[in-house]
């Protein structure tokens, strides 16, 4: 083989080297932490909907737990008239 023929192939070979060093080193710099940083982004906002999600359970769960408790108070309060005329002698 002609010696300049070697010299082509091997800047050819040095070339693509150095070519797959720069495509590695920015998919491992810059693809892959925004592949990354995307996927955060998701499983944040996932996170944000079941507390939206929690936060209405709650919610509704103080409002049931209020109706109770005026329920209760109700109850009570009729509970506390009928006392006194029990006690009297009839």
């Amino acid at each position: 083989m002609h010696p300049d023929m070697i010299k082509m192939i091997e800047l050819g070979a040095g070339l693509l080297m150095v070519l797959g060093m720069v495509g590695g080193a920015r998919y491992i710099l810059w693809d892959l932490p925004r592949g990354r940083f995307r996927r955060f982004e998701d499983r944040m906002e996932e996170l944000e909907e079941r507390f939206d999600q929690v936060l209405d359970a709650l919610s509704q769960q103080n409002e049931r737990l209020e109706d109770y408790h005026e329920r209760l108070d109700f109850g009570e309060r009729l509970l506390a008239r009928k006392r006194p005329e029990a006690a009297t002698p009839v």
